[in-house]
Order: structure tokens, then sequence, then C-alpha cells
């Protein structure tokens, strides 16, 4: 059965070009709309690709409908931007005016705008596991290093954290010592917590990152790749813990790779524990 061409909303990261790579095997019809602002410029040489504003919703649509997309997926990072750098157009505004989304939190930004494009513009938007459910966490250990006792008892308090975090739809991610909180994830993302865990010079800690319990799924998954690896070490990290099932794992070979030259440990664990 043909695929219908899909239009791919990139970000920043790694993700888009994993979606553009299955896509490319599959033989798939696929369009990119890059952010500018949000995504290297020259990740996308060669690829059918429009870089628009991430204000300018009413153009990205009139692209993805030009280019006879019918399905979207959303992929990469997104840093949120203030009103004045989105400068939102005619379609955005209507939005924000619609929904009241400057007082809503990030997850139901992101459900009111998947009902929009898809009961108001007719796309059907798709979830990232559909397309590389390779990328999906699995539940145990990675790699070559496990957790002690004290790493268990932190991912536990971890767990704790990144809940009450979910039920203020902020943020996916908490660092943990010695039972405590250090830091949690804002609105700047996993990078920025872990830049700042990294000047409180931690002896020890675990990262953990699970999916919010409200989430849209098809936006936004919590995910890990080798720049986490590099920022956990740098930040003096025992290890991270990520959700399995519901997180994403970009470039595993090297992320597992990474965990083994810094000695970290990799682990999937569910919201009821490791």
């Amino acid at each position: 059965m043909m695929l219908r061409k899909l239009g791919i909303l990139a970000g920043g990261g790694d993700l888009p070009l994993e979606i553009i790579k299955a896509c490319q095997e599959k033989q798939r019809d696929f369009f990119v709309v890059a952010f500018d602002g949000q995504t290297n410029p020259t990740d996308f040489l060669g690829i059918p690709t429009k870089r628009l504003r991430l204000g300018a919703a009413g153009t990205v649509i009139k692209y993805l409908k030009t280019e006879g997309c019918h399905e979207l997926i959303f992929a990469g990072s997104i840093k949120k931007p203030g009103l004045n750098e989105l400068r939102p157009d005619f379609w955005t505004s209507k939005f924000l005016a619609r929904n009241g989304s400057l007082g809503l939190g990030d997850n139901s930004i992101l459900s009111a705008l998947i009902h929009d494009l898809e009961v108001r513009e007719g796309f059907k938007v798709v979830g990232v596991e559909q397309l590389v459910p390779h990328l999906v966490a699995d539940s145990g250990v990675y790699g070559n290093h496990r957790p002690n006792q004290k790493d268990y008892e932190n991912i536990s308090a971890g767990i704790e954290g990144a809940l009450k975090l979910s039920g203020n739809d902020k943020g996916q991610a908490c660092v943990v010592r010695n039972g405590n909180i250090i830091g949690l994830e804002d609105h700047l993302g996993t990078d920025q917590l872990l830049d700042r865990i990294a000047t409180q010079n931690p002896p020890e800690g675990v990262l953990v990152k699970i999916k919010q319990a409200s989430q849209e799924y098809r936006i936004d998954l919590p995910t890990i790749g080798p720049k986490t690896v590099e920022k956990a070490a740098a930040a003096g990290l025992c290890g991270i813990a990520v959700e399995a099932g519901r997180a994403l794992v970009i470039d595993r070979k090297k992320v597992i790779s990474l965990a083994n030259k810094h000695k970290l440990f990799l682990l999937g664990i569910t919201q009821n524990g490791p």
C-alpha cells in the first residue's frame, strides 16, 4: 500500500534526520519544514525543505498543502520563543486568541495545536514511534554499568519529582542527588538543566526523564541522545534513567558507547519504579 506523503515539522537535534532516513528507506515521499532558529541550516542539504519562522503557521500550512502532505509529524526540540520573537501571523494569532494559549502549559498548547491541524486543516498527526519504533526506550540496563542501591533510591525520588513536575505541565526531567532533587527541567530543556547542574559540581547524581501524565504522545516525547550523555558526564552524574516504552533514545549505539566511556549507567524504568 502506498504511504501518504509526510510533512516533517523539524526542530533541533537528530530526530528529524532519523525520520528522514526512515522515509528514504521505505521510499516514502516527504517534505520538511525546518524552523528558523531551531534547526541547523546544514542538516537538510539536498532534501526537499522550506525554512520558515515558527510563528508563520499559516505559511507553513499553505506549503504543506501545496506539497500534498496528508500526514504530519513533529520531530526535534523547539526552544520556546517569546511573543516578540514569535511574531505570530494571522493564523497563529487566531490560534492563540481562540485557545488562550499564552496562559496554558506546554502540553495544553500542543494538544490544541494538534486539534486545529486535524479538525480545522484536515491533516493527520502521527507519532514518532509509528515511523521509528526502534528509537523507543527498552526496559532494563543498557551498556556495561549498573546502578547501585543508592542510585536506585535516587531514581525513585526522581520519578516522584518528575511526576510532580508533570502535574505543573512543565518539563520532563529532574536531577537527584542523595535522595534530594537538585534540579528541575523547565522550558529551556534538559541540556540547560544539565548545564546548570554542572556549575554546582556534584560528585554524583542521576538524571531521570519520564513522560508527563497528560502529555500529548505525538509531540515532544522525552528524549536522550549522545549530547545528553556527554552533558550528564560533564555534570558529574552517575547515570541516566528514562521511561521505557514512553521515551526515545537517539543513536542508541553511540549513546551506549559514550555511557561506557564515561562509566555512566543507562536504565529503562517505569513510573512504578526501577
